[in-house]
């Protein structure tokens, strides 16, 4: 659930056979699937706002791929984060104001984790090793 958008919720159904993301809009009701792959996505999240679905789009099932994203009412899907070629995942962090925090893997690099600030022109590799490393969420409560 997107704090931002408080009756938005996105589950994970294998109504159709497949796996599949799903956008809920509690308030009305509506529910409509996201995702249609042949292999299915498990992956997703909300943004904060609850403006866009975010999932993890790999090829032929192999966890290998890019992150993507589409408006929560619907609309053209896109790469999330321009400029990170494909890996396995490994974290993903999405700020209330756009910040990204973004953790991949590959075979040849290891482990990354990238800063990707709104307006920026790439993301910023802020953290490499060999070993297995990910990013994750912090949430924290201004009081």
């Amino acid at each position: 659930m997107g704090r931002g958008g408080p009756d938005r919720s996105l589950f994970v159904s294998n109504a159709t056979g497949t796996y599949e993301l799903y956008a809920w809009d509690r308030a009305s009701g509506g529910q409509r699937q996201v995702t249609d792959r042949p292999n299915g996505t498990t992956d997703g999240t909300l943004s904060p706002d609850g403006a866009s679905i975010w999932w993890f789009a790999d090829t032929d099932g192999d966890e290998f791929g890019v992150w993507m994203r589409q408006p929560f009412e619907g609309g053209a899907d896109e790469p999330a984060v321009p400029g990170l070629e494909a890996s396995y995942p490994a974290g993903l962090a999405i700020g209330r104001e756009g910040t990204l925090v973004v953790g991949r893997s590959t075979d040849e690099d290891g482990s990354t984790v990238h800063l990707v600030r709104p307006g920026a022109d790439a993301p910023v590799e802020i953290y490499r090793h060999r070993e297995s490393a990910a990013s994750a969420t912090c949430r924290t409560t201004a009081r």
